[in-house]
């Protein structure tokens, strides 16, 4: 098991690989409630911190007071989103009176399971995989172009896997899912080069899909993933053209996060010292 580990930490994209494996392995578990799923967060988090620890060692998980208020600052837009999105679905679930007894519980439950959402995510989209890039093609002065592609556009996929693409209409909801994901991604990954501070983006990832996604307590739905994502019918193409506005929102706060964060970013040095 020794001489495993040792390998891996010779060849971080070897390791960014088996964290995608087991990511993709854990999400794909039964998951009948938010507290399994929390669980299963909690075990996907502490195998993500060991398998960065053999890509950076302590450089990524030493950051945790690098900038915090900075971080959450340049991303309050994305936390403005996710509140109104939040809000104005839970009026329509209230004023269609299908709010159900035992809300705090539940409520608890899921910001838990986001939490550990946010920071598994964080983790292995973000610090696993751009980290595992760095140190695998540091000669190469475009590693960082290649780790925004590839991190963020992996990062967005995910959320689409395994949903149900059985017309035109599915496939563009998962496309467009996809890249209005992959730019919320970019923007984080900004953030991510600029401090290498992974707790508060996992605080920010955290709190923004708490935001979006807590009116499923008021509800009868636990569902959380790529069948909530992608929808058949008209349902379907209602929820394609507010994806396309989101990549219009998203597109334009990320620009927003580039113009005053990215364009600070010595990457040269960057890519010498990460």
């Amino acid at each position: 098991m020794t001489r495993f580990f040792e390998f891996l930490k010779r060849q971080p994209m070897m390791t960014a690989v088996l964290a995608l494996m087991i990511a993709m392995a854990g999400v794909g578990l039964p998951q009948e409630s938010y507290l399994t799923r929390a669980v299963l967060r909690v075990l996907l988090t502490g195998t993500m911190l060991f398998l960065l620890s053999l890509i950076s060692g302590e450089k990524t998980l030493s950051q945790g007071d690098n900038q915090t208020g900075y971080v959450i600052r340049q991303l309050m837009g994305f936390l403005i989103l996710a509140a109104i999105a939040g809000v104005l679905t839970a009026v329509g679930t209230v004023v269609q009176g299908q709010v159900r007894p035992g809300i705090l519980l539940r409520l608890v439950t899921l910001l838990l399971l986001f939490l550990f959402v946010g920071l598994f995510e964080e983790l292995c989209f973000r610090a696993v995989l751009n980290d595992a890039m760095i140190c695998q093609f540091r000669s190469s002065r475009a590693v960082f172009v290649w780790s925004a592609v590839f991190s963020s556009l992996i990062f967005g996929a995910v959320h689409v896997i395994g949903s149900p693409l059985t017309g035109a209409v599915e496939v563009l909801e998962a496309v467009l899912k996809t890249l209005s994901t992959a730019i919320v991604g970019f923007a984080f990954l900004i953030l991510y080069w600029k401090t290498r501070n992974i707790w508060a983006l996992a605080l920010v990832h955290g709190a923004y899909d708490f935001l979006a996604s807590f009116p499923l307590v008021l509800g009868s739905s636990e569902a959380i993933g790529a069948g909530s994502y992608v929808r058949e019918g008209t349902e379907g193409k209602i929820v394609a053209v507010v994806y396309m506005i989101q990549i219009v929102i998203v597109g334009l706060i990320t620009l927003r996060v580039w113009k005053k964060v990215g364009k600070t970013i010595d990457f040269d040095n960057l890519r010498e010292s990460w």
